[in-house]
């Protein structure tokens, strides 16, 4: 990781570290589907918990996860930007966070594994 993106990542507070962090490891697993690190930067952005953060803060905290980002073909890590990472987000966090917005378990849990369950 570039001492610039760490460096940045640090002007955070703890506070929003710990929730960077949190909702990296309850909403994000591997897979082989490829995302843009500014993408995912604005899914956190957009979540209940989320607040502006910048794509350096959002890729040192990936790295911090243990998620590596990956440089784009043909050019130089430190030269790009955007990382990619192969990740989905988890059905389980996406379910818990519909729960906590009110919404029914069961519809939750039928938007998004399509179990046929909520529907009645």
């Amino acid at each position: 990781m570039p001492d610039d993106e760490y460096n940045e990542f640090c002007e955070l507070t703890a506070d929003q570290r710990d929730a960077l962090w949190g909702w990296i490891g309850e909403s994000l697993e591997p897979s082989d589907r490829r995302c843009d690190s500014y993408e995912l930067k604005h899914l956190f952005e957009r979540s209940p918990e989320g607040f502006y953060i910048t794509d350096a803060q959002f890729r040192a905290a990936m790295w911090l996860s243990g998620f590596f980002g990956r440089r784009y073909h043909g050019r130089r890590y430190e030269d790009c930007e955007s990382r990619y990472y192969y990740v989905r987000p988890k059905p389980e966090g996406l379910i818990r966070k519909l729960v906590e917005a009110d919404v029914l378990s069961e519809w939750a849990v039928d938007a998004i594994l399509g179990t046929g369950e909520g529907s009645a």
